[in-house]
């Protein structure tokens, strides 16, 4: 693991800082340092830098003389998503009558952050020490988790096409299970459910009455859209379940291992309405049940059962369907 250090270089107190507490606590942890003035190389400068931070897995930034490329520098490497830990000198807190630069105060726009004072050095070690294993620990576990989605994302690709459709449309229902949702019989009025890979799930809620149509395909087309867009797919309350609720809601989910490209799903649906982040309400045929709401989400380009599993459940909390 790589920790790329900003500071102000050539002032005698950063550099011993450097090498008093914050080198040697990175190697204590097992963690390489590496700043700009000790790295041998042949490049610009400025190229270096960017490369060493986009190399880095974290950053240490000395606030200490406000100096204009520790900011940047921290800015970057934040920028990239990379965690920055900083310190400062312990006097940089309070402006002085002589430092009318504000060369000697950390800037307002980061004096909100949990900075680590230099003194004293003993105290700056262990805290240095005790934040830094903090942040490499959840590192350590984004690397984890990162490399487990790789994992299930090749064992996934390994399948075949018609396993991966049968693991999403599982991984689906039983979703729908856990919140009370039944299955619906493939047969009916309207008789949409006709393949392995599509589900129809219902339950009553509340007075209301709500239905999922799962349709997993490899990619969707254009045409397959157009159909669904005159077809009455919703296939309302039985009698059974009883026929009066307050309110009806049908969502159908597109599942795609393909992208779905945007403007095919706006030439289909012109007039659909975002409804939430990922969910649209679309303008189809009344049954005769007259629902009130005819919902529509895709969810493409999927990895993995559990990618898919992980977007479905959001989309079901959008809908506050659990």
């Amino acid at each position: 693991m790589k920790c790329f250090v900003a500071s102000a270089l050539g002032r005698s107190d950063v550099d011993r800082i450097y090498d008093r507490v914050v080198r040697p606590t990175l190697r204590e942890i097992s963690v390489k340092p590496a700043r700009a003035d000790r790295v041998e190389h042949n490049e610009d400068i400025d190229d270096k830098i960017c490369a060493l931070i986009r190399s880095a897995d974290l950053c240490i930034a000395d606030l200490t003389y406000a100096r204009p490329s520790v900011y940047y520098e921290a800015g970057y490497a934040f920028g990239l998503g990379k965690p920055v830990v900083y310190i400062v000198k312990g006097d940089h807190f309070t402006p002085k009558p002589d430092d009318r630069a504000g060369n000697c105060l950390v800037h307002f726009d980061l004096q909100m952050k949990n900075i680590i004072k230099w003194e004293p050095i003993d105290s700056l070690a262990k805290r240095l020490k005790r934040r830094l294993l903090h942040v490499v620990k959840l590192l350590k576990r984004e690397e984890k988790k990162a490399q487990e989605t790789q994992r299930e994302a090749s064992e996934f690709a390994r399948l075949s096409l018609n396993s991966q459709l049968a693991d999403v449309t599982k991984k689906g229902k039983s979703l729908l299970f856990v919140h009370g949702f039944r299955e619906r019989p493939a047969s009916g009025t309207l008789g949409v459910v006709r393949s392995f890979h599509e589900a129809r799930l219902s339950r009553v809620m509340n007075g209301s009455y709500q239905q999922v149509l799962l349709m997993a395909r490899h990619t969707i087309l254009k045409s397959q859209l157009s159909v669904l867009s005159h077809h009455q797919w919703f296939l309302g309350p039985s009698t059974k379940e009883g026929a009066s609720f307050r309110r009806c809601c049908c969502v159908l989910i597109l599942a795609s291992l393909r992208p779905l490209r945007k403007h095919t799903l706006v030439s289909v649906f012109p007039n659909a309405e975002p409804v939430t982040a990922h969910v649209l309400r679309i303008n189809l045929p009344k049954t005769l049940d007259d629902p009130d709401n005819y919902m529509l989400a895709v969810i493409d380009q999927i990895k993995s059962a559990k990618d898919f599993a992980t977007r479905f459940r959001g989309i079901l909390e959008e809908l506050k369907f659990v």
